[in-house]
């Protein structure tokens, strides 16, 4: 026993929550567990294993942040380079150090000096001020998310809140701290002020602008003190977040590096300055600026050497009071319509307090949603269209520059003008954050009143594909497959159709000829093996894509040999449609020799780069409706009308949160940690309604669009990028599911918990998903549709996966009722959607496989 809590790591007897509860009992925080001698940390604070490989693949840099010297800063010959110099790093890095500041070395030194005295005090002394009362002036404790955090983190703290100065009681204050903690707060409010003035006319506002709404009233210190760690690769300081308020100016001792901001895809080390502070732009301050002040992610890293001590005050506004932010006015015209909703003060600062900090990012809850966004940009004078698969891109990134700046060289834009005779295009130049406009024009949009449309779209695929291979790719093999008739039955060819390849490239050249011979069945009398990914692409009107052509089976693919043979790795198929998107009229194909321009189609911070234009030139093809599918947004887009009008947007289902679906999902987040410990369990995960649900046109073909849950938690596997556990799960989340295929796709049909024993013995038309899963080696595999009273009529789908092997024959039913017992107790605001409460006797339906292929579906029952 250390401080209270059992250290052992008992993966059988591990309780997260009672464990957490212990911990927080002590009331001597983590110093109280370093006083104890330990030599290992308890497992609350080791971080996932997922997280723990992320981190060994990451690369060191030596990049360091701005450091600004703001000596003479009264002066007006030297203010203006120094308010250029904070422009900069505010848009740029959201993170910056000052030198020169005017608060006195003493005071810097006093304040540290108080935080240690505080901390290592008599033990006692120091639980008279442990609280989680957040109304108190000062308390102690160690982590205000401790129940909500993946992982606890190893440090403690005193806040002392400043929130009305005016009226403080100064007796609340540690008599060992007080005096240095407020001389500290005098002087770190004249800096704030001074900072927040020079970021006002950073952004063309009058000094006082920021000043007077009422960005500095009131001020919290939160005091850190890090201990040192045994087992600091295992553990983190602070996780990964960025700051709620308007504006950080953080004191840290000279001891040892442990702060860390994101910096193009980077952790950084921000070390410390002799006498420097260090400056962040807050997430408020990014609102209210309306996007231009940047307010970065970062953390606190913890390490063997200690203690490190912070001391970081936040300047938040009046977070008693009902005022109300937004975008402030002058930031705003038609070029850069407003990015964000209003937020009341209260709301915010409650929402904070809910979530737990490494699940909260504050500006995603109050981002315009889409339909708000296009009624803003449709009335500007030129129409932007949006980037596939990047819709959470586009709902805080309204104009040309913004979308330059932040997708950076990943990918190309395309921009339709207020002529509708004209598509033009916008190439990003490579690293630079510009735009770079092709003297020509990209192609002049043909008339909608051809007579011949199969000849139109055909001529329309084979410009876009010309210009491709042109100007663009040269590692990519496109082809159109478009439908015949032929003796009675419908088949895909592309022999005759447009396709683009580098000719250098033989295995392309093979693979083309291959497929120029080959016909795939469409019609309703097609088996399996005769659909092939294109046709099954055609029917379903769904994109089909994998990393690994490996992945399929001869019977899922019957050209795979082929391709293997000519190299091939990755493989895509997207479906095109009429101009009323009601039909498929073909289907595009994409194939690669590296699987990283497939891997993932709307993750573009993951390989894309600039080469998977081609995404983007689908939307290229003028007069016809081209069809693009992401786990949360199904689009069709007609780029021959020049506006599109708010009522073709229609939601698919009416999603109310109000902060109620992240409490449910913590609830689940809370199941699933306790479900770590059984050994049957190799992954779980949930299905949740897609709040980006948009759908534009009318295809009835029974999609419904859900995304996996934003906490991403899964139970304890290997997380190498290239494992095949990777892949299903990276699948699942651009999978939009469909109604009756597959387990989930079956419960959102019926409602019903389903049971399968071995998934892998779907077809790839029955379960779209199962040549993943058979690369993972899933097999057993149990989901069931609850609903919360959190979230109204909102659906959320948990998915199981037994470990391979587990099966006992009597299709490891043992296991099911110890895994509804844990629901039962973990979920508190759940029910079944069928209307039964948890631990009431359950119907299951088990899906049973025949030796004919076919598969059939009994009842049985759980108590």
């Amino acid at each position: 026993m250390a401080g209270g809590i059992d250290v052992a790591s008992d993966e059988q007897g591990y309780d997260r929550t009672e464990m957490l509860r212990a911990f927080d009992e002590t009331k001597a925080g983590v110093k109280g567990l370093t006083d104890s001698g330990l030599l290992k940390i308890p497992r609350i604070f080791v971080r996932p294993s997922e997280e723990l490989a992320q981190e060994s693949t990451c690369k060191k840099t030596q990049v360091q942040v701005p450091v600004i010297d703001l000596s003479g800063i009264q002066d007006s010959d030297r203010r203006k380079p120094v308010l250029e110099e904070v422009r900069i790093a505010s848009e740029t890095w959201g993170f910056f150090q000052v030198v020169n500041h005017g608060i006195p070395l003493t005071v810097l030194d006093g304040m540290i000096d108080g935080v240690r005295k505080f901390n290592e005090q008599d033990v006692e002394e120091k639980k008279k001020y442990y609280s989680r009362d957040r109304t108190r002036g000062a308390r102690f404790y160690s982590s205000h998310d401790l129940f909500m955090s993946r992982t606890a983190s190893w440090r403690d703290t005193l806040t002392i809140s400043f929130s009305d100065p005016d009226q403080i009681d100064h007796n609340e204050l540690p008599a060992c701290c007080r005096d240095s903690a407020l001389e500290y707060s005098k002087h770190v409010e004249i800096l704030g002020n001074l900072l927040l003035g020079l970021l006002s006319e950073a952004l063309g506002l009058e000094t006082d602008h920021l000043k007077n709404m009422e960005c500095t009233q009131g001020h919290r210190l939160h005091c850190h003190y890090y201990p040192a760690c045994p087992e600091p690769e295992l553990a983190m300081g602070t996780t990964k977040h960025s700051d709620a308020g308007f504006l950080t100016i953080l004191l840290q001792n000279q001891i040892v590096s442990g702060l860390q901001v994101l910096y193009q895809g980077q952790w950084l080390d921000i070390q410390p300055v002799p006498g420097g502070l260090v400056i962040n732009i807050g997430d408020l301050l990014q609102l209210v600026s309306n996007g231009k002040l940047k307010s970065n992610e970062h953390r606190a890293i913890a390490t063997s050497i200690g203690p490190r001590i912070s001391v970081a005050c936040f300047f938040s506004g009046p977070v008693n009071g009902d005022k109300v932010y937004g975008p402030i006015e002058e930031l705003i015209s038609e070029e850069n319509p407003a990015m964000y909703k209003e937020v009341a003060i209260s709301e915010y600062v409650a929402k904070f307090f809910a979530t737990g900090l490494e699940d909260y990012r504050a500006l995603d809850y109050y981002k315009l949603m889409i339909t708000e966004f296009l009624s803003a940009v449709m009335a500007a004078e030129e129409i932007y269209s949006i980037v596939p698969g990047e819709l959470e891109n586009c709902q805080d990134k309204y104009s040309i520059s913004a979308f330059a700046e932040h997708l950076e060289s990943k990918l190309c834009l395309v921009s339709v003008g207020t002529e509708a005779s004209y598509v033009s295009m916008d190439l990003l130049e490579p690293g630079a954050g510009r735009i770079r406009r092709p003297s020509n024009h990209f192609f002049q949009l043909i008339p909608a009143t051809l007579t011949n449309h199969g000849t139109f779209i055909k001529e329309k695929i084979k410009c876009s594909l010309q210009r491709i291979i042109e100007c663009y790719i040269d590692d990519c093999l496109v082809q159109f497959w478009a439908p015949k008739t032929a003796g009675g039955r419908c088949f895909l060819t592309t022999s005759g159709q447009p396709f683009a390849v580098d000719w250098l490239c033989k295995g392309f050249c093979w693979y083309r000829k291959h497929c120029s011979s080959h016909d795939y069945l469409v019609d309703s009398e097609a088996n399996e093996a005769e659909l092939g990914p294109p046709g099954r692409v055609f029917r379903s009107g769904l994109p089909e894509s994998s990393p690994d052509l490996r992945l399929y089976s001869a019977k899922d693919y019957p050209l795979r040999n082929q391709a293997l043979s000519c190299g091939i790795k990755g493989y895509m198929a997207l479906p095109v449609f009429d101009l009323l998107g009601q039909n498929c009229i073909g289907v595009l194909e994409f194939v690669v020799f590296s699987a990283e321009y497939i891997n993932i189609v709307n993750e573009v911070e993951e390989g894309l780069k600039g080469q998977f234009v081609v995404l983007t030139l689908l939307f290229l093809l003028s007069n016809s409706f081209v069809f693009l599918q992401t786990a949360d947004l199904r689009w069709t887009l007609n780029i021959n009308q020049p506006c599109l009008e708010a009522s073709h947007l229609q939601m698919k289902r009416n999603y109310v949160d109000h902060g109620g679906q992240q409490l449910a999902l913590n609830e689940i987040k809370q199941m699933f940690e306790v479900l770590k410990r059984s050994a049957q369990l190799h992954l779980a995960q949930a299905w949740i309604p897609s709040k980006n649900s948009l759908i534009v046109d009318n295809t009835p073909n029974g999609t419904i669009l859900m995304e996996r849950a934003i906490l991403k938690v899964f139970v304890d596997y290997e997380d190498d990028y290239n494992s095949p556990t990777t892949h299903f799960l990276k699948a699942c989340k651009l999978h939009s599911l469909i109604v009756g295929k597959g387990i989930v796709g079956r419960i959102l049909a019926t409602c019903e918990s389903f049971f399968c024993p071995s998934i892998s013995n779907f077809s790839i038309t029955e379960y779209p998903l199962v040549h993943y899963a058979r690369s993972a080696r899933l097999t057993v595999s149990f989901a069931i549709c609850l609903q919360s009273s959190l979230t109204g009529d909102d659906i959320y789908v948990l998915e199981f996966f037994l470990l391979p092997g587990s099966s006992d024959g009597q299709y490891s039913w043992s296991f099911l009722p110890f895994l509804l017992t844990i629901m039962e107790r973990q979920l508190n605001s759940f029910k079944i959607a069928t209307g039964q409460l948890l631990g009431e006797e359950l119907s299951v339906k088990a899906i049973e496989f025949c030796k004919d292929n076919g598969f059939d579906s009994f009842n049985y029952s759980i108590r």
